[in-house]
């Protein structure tokens, strides 16, 4: 096995990321009054020692990064007991304290999830009860673009059996390698997609500019071009409604006699 460079191991990345970026975070003397939060799970190395040695493993830990606003500035993160609104919201809390800014805070952002956005044990509401005063949420409007694509999956297709499968029949056939799949003599979905200027397109990203090309292909018919038959189409995920939206016109355009449900999806 080849043992990276010193200068490149992940490790060494980290501890200057950690160094420089807590000592940016220390540079910024003045108060917050806008917090912004956003957090995933991480797998994290751990060692448990025994009577013997010390085993050397790893665990999911759930980890918060905190910037300020305006400029997006990196403040620190923190690694709560678990993902749950009151663990978050502790940690929220203490790092508030910690910079002394408990006091100032106006705005908090986060993204709608319902753990941050629970009206009654949300995230954010239990940090509101801590600070005694309501604040202004900023909470991002992107992720309510998938509950509408959501819920008709679910009313049309049915549940989901796991994080990335499904139990109803387009569900069950986007999860494969749709690559493998041959065009064939797809009919045409007239819509109301336009292409958009090319400064537009450069800035989309792959899965962005994929369900773009499908659009246009789709709406133009028969035949598709072979770079875009090749292209992945994204992964499956639950949380990714554009990469589902994508595999669900890719098995359009491979299905000679769709049904009326997979037709309506890829409209």
């Amino acid at each position: 096995m080849r043992i990276p460079s010193r200068e490149l191991r992940p490790s060494k990345i980290s501890r200057m990321f950690d160094k420089y970026g807590r000592k940016l975070a220390d540079d910024q003397n003045d108060t917050i009054s806008c917090l912004m939060f956003d957090g995933r799970k991480d797998e994290t190395l751990c060692s448990t020692n025994t009577t013997e040695n010390t085993l050397r493993g790893s665990t999911k830990e759930e980890h918060i990064s905190l910037i300020s606003e305006p400029g997006s500035v990196y403040q620190d993160h923190v690694t709560p007991k678990s993902g749950k609104a009151s663990d978050i919201s502790f940690e929220l809390y203490r790092f508030l304290q910690q910079r002394k800014s408990e006091h100032n805070l106006v705005v908090i952002g986060a993204d709608g999830t319902n753990v941050n956005t629970g009206k009654n044990n949300g995230a954010i509401r239990l940090l509101e009860l801590k600070l005694g005063r309501p604040l202004q949420w900023a909470i991002c409007q992107l992720h309510l673009n998938e509950l509408p694509f959501r819920h008709l999956f679910i009313h049309l297709d049915g549940g989901t059996s796991g994080p990335n499968s499904y139990k109803g029949p387009i569900g069950s056939a986007i999860n494969n390698d749709l690559r493998q799949l041959p065009i064939v003599k797809f009919k045409q979905i007239k819509g109301r997609i336009r292409k958009l200027p090319k400064e537009v397109v450069q800035n989309f990203t792959g899965d962005q500019r994929y369900f773009y090309d499908m659009c246009l292909a789709i709406r133009k018919g028969f035949p598709l071009s072979e770079s875009l038959s090749n292209r992945s189409p994204g992964k499956l995920c639950e949380s990714r409604w554009l990469t589902k939206a994508n595999r669900i016109m890719r098995l359009y355009v491979s299905t000679l006699k769709p049904t009326d449900s997979l037709r309506r999806y890829s409209r």
